[in-house]
């Protein structure tokens, strides 16, 4: 078993993510050429902004070895890892870092920084990247692209419902406007006949009788 059907791992559990409306990243936890511990990308679901496919793999595999170190393992990853999933690779003691596709916007590896390569640190890693990149990325694009999509749709769908909702503002505007204007002949005919136009009764026949002469 090589790097690729650990990533392919990692990408299987990266679209489990994106079924659940996550940004789909996936990741595996290796010892010994097996899998001990798996993960992907549930923030929203979780409501924990920790909650990171890399985190999530190495909590696994460390109830699953039943230690908080986990020196000799090996972490694939679908997407470059952040400052925080860097931090938590090197406390957990990972001998390598596999990942997929970079990351220009929060990638520590060389795409923002190199965290991994900070001499002061007490732990370094063996790091390699672009393993299946162009299918790693790729799924991160197309979910970023359905989520601008989606986004357009919604503001069309809302843009149209403000547009109708305008349009009967506006005829109940016009419908008032037409009522006022009845309104004000009702009271000028009913006043040039010597009829008040708001009275009880016997009033609105002599209303009718004088709107008849008029």
């Amino acid at each position: 078993m090589n790097d690729e059907f650990f990533m392919r791992e990692a990408l299987s559990l990266a679209r489990a993510a994106e079924c659940l409306g996550e940004v789909p990243v996936g990741a595996v936890v290796v010892c010994e050429r097996k899998i001990v511990g798996r993960g992907f990308n549930s923030p929203i679901g979780e409501s924990d902004p920790t909650a990171h496919a890399e985190i999530a793999a190495l909590r696994d595999a460390a109830r699953n070895l039943e230690n908080y170190r986990l020196p000799g393992c090996e972490l694939f990853v679908t997407l470059e890892p952040c400052a925080m999933c860097a931090g938590a690779i090197l406390h957990s003691r990972i001998a390598r870092v596999v990942y997929g596709a970079r990351d220009p916007k929060t990638g520590v590896h060389g795409s923002v920084v190199d965290l991994f390569a900070v001499d002061r640190l007490n732990h370094h890693t063996t790091v390699v990247g672009g393993v299946l990149a162009e299918e790693c990325g790729g799924v991160v694009s197309a979910f970023f692209a359905e989520r601008r999509k989606a986004g357009r749709a919604a503001r069309k769908r809302q843009k149209h419902v403000g547009n109708k909702a305008g349009f009967f503002l506006h005829l109940q505007n016009a419908a008032a406007q037409v009522f006022r204007q009845g309104v004000q002949v009702w009271e000028g005919v009913a006043g040039a006949h010597g009829v008040s136009p708001w009275c009880d009764e016997g009033c609105l026949d002599a209303g009718a009788a004088a709107c008849a002469a008029a």
